[in-house]
């Protein structure tokens, strides 16, 4: 969304006062990723649950013809565990930082404008 406010800013003679909206609404549409990636890095340590379609705990099959016998079994990517880190923190985390920083960054800079 932030994109797509991005480039209604640079329709022909729209006023600044316009284009200071559009920037502070595109900083406010960053920090609203911010607060996803949030909810993903609590899920991730534990702080509260996530929904139960990503971190329940199926029963596998224990053997190999038990898992070709049954077609319905789906593997699902677990929302609750961190798949990958570098440094010890998740691309979650990474994504929280960088987007509340950035978000906070453009707001700031419409804000600026407006006045």
């Amino acid at each position: 969304m932030a994109f797509l406010l991005s480039i209604i800013t640079h329709v022909p003679n729209l006023s600044y006062l316009w284009i200071s909206r559009l920037v502070s609404l595109a900083g406010l549409s960053i920090i609203v990723s911010g607060a996803i990636a949030l909810y993903h890095v609590g899920i991730e340590f534990d702080w509260w649950r996530g929904p139960s379609t990503c971190t329940n705990n199926f029963a596998l099959p224990d053997t190999l013809s038990d898992l070709h016998a049954n077609k319905n079994v789906s593997l699902i990517t677990r929302c609750d565990k961190v798949p990958w880190s570098l440094f010890g923190f998740s691309l979650a985390f990474y994504n929280l930082v960088l987007s509340v920083g950035f978000g906070v960054a453009v707001l700031i800079a419409g804000v600026r404008k407006l006045n």
